[in-house]
């Protein structure tokens, strides 16, 4: 990213956070953004991992495996695309086109072979958004700032856990982690990623106070237990938070503020107030039951039709319900809740974006976004549930009314199929990595570089061969029998070598290249495709001086006379 005095309009607080450890172990440009893709993405791999492992110990269940499964599940997992058009195309036809129909596939489903896998295609299975997750992002390499907060969220995450587990005796230790950890925290989440800044600054802190063994309203004082209603206890993290985010720098953004006050409040005070409005109608004298029941009914017909919320509804209201009533459930349970939570409102509300402003791509960046932490959410939490049914023939207390073994089969059977599912994914797109879709075949280190005439460039010829392209502005030049087109004129240089940009200079050219010119040779030789660009500061090397009509290096010499 360059800047050249002007604003940043973006949360650049993962890249600002890159560029300082970078600066700080003196790492090279040309090595720090892949460090800090891969550490990134290492970070957040080992914090589900840790996760998923604290909260299984607490169950009795094994948190080696919880830990392992939930860093598979969140780093090398994929969505059910892949294996979906492996099963169709493992079919026969006769079966696989009914199922085509059914779930309103194109037709060219059927068509499709495994040799045709494209990671990208997994990414855009619900139409107008964006479908990622951890694996496809990473491997993309695109360091956005989605992948870079994921890590603190889970961070904030832990925070909470460690609060939820907290004897409710323990008021101070409950108070440094809700009020003097959890604070700074979210409010540097919202400058590295804002769209996460809601769910760990109001969300998931409203469940886990809500739901925790300790009671919200002994974190206050006694004068003030009274007056503020146990349910405020949230809000008033809330606040702390958002005056830390203001506090740590920039203007506020007014505007983005109240359109995320709007979808995190809106949608529970409205789903309350029809709530009540049921309730009160049900009891009502004044309205019969032969016209209330029908107009229910009516109401209830148009919310399961809408299939998001038929599947997550349930999930919504059993998950309040265990929690409430504290059986055989712990904080994975939270975690379950915040995910369908986040997904059944990017169904009903989401935030416009200017440039996409009436078209089939309204919904894009919400979805986008806000799917990216329902899957780091869901990961630890999936893992800890799986785990808990393999070890529900040792915790007896978690199924009392069923079976153990066979739960514990039952378990054992739903992870081997979950592995093999998700899995898929990452067995197809890793060793094809770096593969573009309609690309010629690899080439031998030794072969030329060139551009194909009429069709896509094979960059890993580039990079097998040492040598890196540079794309600059300027005018067209003809170049070793190549047209290029003017506007874009391009440059090999050596790989690691710096481009050409704004305050460096180019070294001086040879004495006999303007000789060659005038001669009828082509300007760019291959001694001039080949030459190095670099940087003329001072100290780097010695002046070159002329000597004999070759460059040498000038040596400090005694004159005697």
């Amino acid at each position: 990213m360059w800047f050249a005095g002007e604003s940043v309009r973006y949360y650049y607080g993962g890249h600002v956070l890159a560029a300082l450890l970078a600066r700080l172990t003196a790492t090279p440009a040309r090595y720090a953004y892949n460090l800090a893709l891969a550490g990134f993405y290492a970070a957040a791999v080992t914090a589900a991992y840790g996760l998923a492992a604290a909260i299984a110990a607490n169950h009795d269940a094994s948190p080696r495996l919880a830990g392992g499964l939930a860093a598979f599940l969140f780093g090398v997992a994929g969505n059910l695309f892949t294996a979906g058009r492996i099963v169709l195309w493992a079919l026969p036809e006769s079966l696989a086109r009914p199922l085509v129909g059914a779930f309103g596939l194109p037709a060219e489903a059927l068509a499709w072979t495994p040799g045709e896998f494209y990671y990208w295609d997994a990414t855009r299975v619900i139409e107008g958004t964006i479908n990622e997750f951890p694996l496809f992002a990473y491997l993309n390499g695109d360091l956005h700032a989605h992948m870079m907060s994921t890590t603190f969220l889970l961070l904030g995450v832990a925070l909470l856990y460690a609060y939820w587990e907290t004897p409710e005796a323990e008021t101070r230790r409950r108070r440094l982690l809700v009020i003097g950890l959890l604070p700074p925290l979210a409010g540097y989440l919202g400058t590295v990623n804002t769209w996460s800044f809601p769910s760990l600054a109001l969300g998931l802190p409203f469940l886990t106070l809500t739901f925790a063994p300790a009671r919200p309203w002994t974190l206050l004082p006694a004068r003030v237990r009274e007056a503020v209603p146990p349910i405020a206890t949230a809000f008033t993290v809330t606040g702390a938070v958002v005056g830390v985010g203001l506090a740590a720098g920039g203007d506020p953004a007014w505007a983005k503020y109240r359109q995320i006050v709007l979808l995190w409040l809106l949608v529970p005070f409205v789903g309350g107030g029809i709530a009540y409005a049921t309730a009160r109608t049900l009891r009502s004298e004044s309205i019969p039951e032969s016209y209330a029941v029908p107009a229910l009914a009516g109401v209830v017909g148009v919310l399961l039709a809408n299939i998001e919320f038929a599947l997550l509804g349930p999930v919504l209201l059993a998950g309040w319900l265990l929690l409430r009533s504290r059986v055989g459930v712990g904080f994975e349970t939270v975690l379950i809740l915040a995910g369908a939570g986040l997904v059944v409102l990017v169904e009903y509300v989401y935030i416009a974006e200017p440039s996409y402003a009436g078209t089939r791509l309204a919904r894009l960046n919400t979805v986008f976004k806000t799917y990216a932490q329902v899957w780091a959410l869901w990961a630890p939490a999936a893992a800890v549930a799986v785990t808990r049914l393999v070890a529900a023939g040792r915790d007896a207390a978690a199924f009392p009314a069923l079976d153990g073994r066979r739960v514990a089969l039952f378990g054992r059977v739903l992870l081997v199929l979950l592995v093999l599912s998700t899995g898929v994914y990452a067995v197809h797109a890793i060793p094809s990595h770096g593969v573009r879709r309609g690309a010629p075949p690899r080439r031998g280190p030794g072969h030329r570089l060139h551009r194909l005439a009429g069709g896509p460039t094979d960059y890993r010829d580039r990079r097998a061969s040492g040598l890196s392209v540079a794309i600059e502005r300027g005018e067209g030049r003809e170049r070793a029998g190549e047209s290029h087109r003017r506007g874009d004129r391009r440059r090999l240089v050596p790989r690691g070598a710096v481009p050409l940009r704004r305050g460096l200079r180019r070294p001086r050219r040879r004495r006999g290249d303007h000789l060659h010119r005038r001669a009828g040779r082509p300007a760019a030789t291959y001694r001039a495709v080949r030459r190095r660009v670099r940087l003329r500061r001072p100290g780097r090397a010695r002046p070159l001086r002329r000597h004999h009509g070759r460059a040498t290096r000038r040596r400090p010499c005694s004159r005697t006379r």
